[in-house]
């Protein structure tokens, strides 16, 4: 389940949609049908902790797993308001920071929920595709930027961005073709949807 809050419900169904759009190259229904991520578009000014402020100023967003409900996997996905550009004459490019950030996040909850990566409860060590990994994230570390799964999640920002602009012009011409003029789905051997 997707929930969208902090944005008008035009904005947010483009958010639900490129969400799905990303999350569904990666992770099997089975596994989305049993998770809830919630994305809350705000400001700095909504946290309550001033370092959390501080640090939320200088990013596009973060990401937190929060456990269990009802059986299902929970995250929150905190976006910044402020990469929004209202110049921008067309949604998609006004939603672009925030959709390539969004991307950013998203490529966390799927390694979470395909169980590439863990977080130990100490806060200094995560595990990743087997691997376990240890940082201080109260210094200033440059593990942070060598850690394998913020270079995957850094990588695919554009990557999806493209790709579900890519896809937008798809779906906008399918709409004037029949829909029995066009190709079938790719997808792979387990039936999965395969990337463009």
């Amino acid at each position: 389940m997707l929930i969208v809050t902090g944005i008008n419900q035009s904005d947010s169904r483009l958010i639900k949609k490129y969400s799905k759009f990303v999350l569904s190259r990666f992770i099997k229904p089975s596994v989305l049908n049993k998770s809830i991520i919630t994305i809350n578009v705000t400001d700095h000014s909504s946290l309550e902790d001033k370092a959390d402020q501080k640090a939320f100023k200088k990013s596009g967003g973060w990401a937190s797993y929060d456990g269990r409900e009802d059986g299902k996997r929970k995250f929150t996905i905190t976006m910044n308001k402020s990469v929004i550009n209202p110049r921008a004459k067309t949604q998609v490019v006004r939603l672009k920071n925030l959709l390539k950030y969004l991307g950013h996040e998203l490529c966390h909850v799927k390694q979470y929920l395909n169980h590439e990566l863990f977080d130990y409860s100490d806060g200094e060590k995560s595990r990743f595709l087997g691997n376990v990994y240890t940082y201080n994230p109260n210094e200033l570390d440059w593990t942070y930027w060598e850690s394998p799964w913020e270079i995957e999640a850094h990588g695919r920002m554009e990557g999806f961005y493209q790709m579900f602009l890519e896809q937008l012009k798809l779906d906008k011409s399918a709409k004037k073709i029949p829909s029995q003029l066009l190709p079938p789905p790719r997808v792979d051997g387990l039936g999965s949807p395969v990337p463009l």
